[in-house]
């Protein structure tokens, strides 16, 4: 806990620190949100196919007029009720393939930076305290100090320099992931609500030919 919330020297990671843990955040919070959606929709549609097995139970035989006419409405509101519980799972099924993978995508890859973070800043510390020994070694022990804090200079300068390049590798393909998702979603809600559109229309004529 002491070495995440230590100072940074370098302005630049420590508002990548600071960015990284608000994003963090929001990140995994709407992966979670998204997927209680995802499981609603499900629930959904398995309360629309349940109601659609329950309709066949209703339906009768015999000679009766008004009882063949109660089941073939009994029937027919039977195969809307699959048809939209084929729609909400189709709904769900693509909103986990496409905005819910790159929520959860995004969510990882931002976890991964603040584990490079939080290395580079236990790096950071260690060249601190380096260079404190170093100042306050004794003469027999100074130059022995004084390779070890170079040494420590020269790790954490190249520690630096990698992961300026893998922050800005990163951020660029962040946005490009989640753009693609939002994208493929909107692809696929746009195709599903196409088609269960044409489904239901064929639905509504249907029972306006009953009438």
């Amino acid at each position: 806990m002491r070495k995440e919330g230590h100072k940074d020297v370098d302005e630049f990671f420590q508002t990548q620190r600071d960015l990284n843990l608000v994003l963090t955040g929001h990140s995994k919070n709407a992966a979670e949100r998204f997927l209680d959606v995802v499981l609603t929709e499900q629930k959904i549609a398995l309360a629309c196919g349940h109601f659609s097995a329950a309709l066949h139970l209703c339906v009768e035989a015999g000679d009766d007029p008004d009882k063949q006419v109660f089941s073939r409405i009994c029937v027919k509101l039977s195969e809307v009720f699959e048809s939209a519980k084929k729609n909400m799972m189709s709904v769900a099924e693509n909103n986990v393939s496409t905005l819910g993978l790159g929520l959860d995508l995004e969510s990882r890859y931002l976890e991964a930076e603040k584990e490079m973070l939080f290395r580079r800043t236990c790096k950071l510390v260690e060249l601190e305290t380096a260079k404190r020994n170093a100042e306050k070694a004794k003469s027999v022990k100074k130059a022995a100090m004084e390779e070890v804090k170079k040494a420590a200079e020269t790790e954490f300068d190249q520690i630096c320099g990698v992961a300026k390049k893998e922050i800005a590798r990163f951020e660029a393909l962040r946005v490009e992931i989640l753009q693609q998702s939002l994208i493929q979603w909107c692809e696929k809600q746009l195709l599903t609500a196409k088609e269960s559109a044409d489904q239901f229309n064929q639905h509504l004529q249907a029972l306006r030919e009953m009438a």
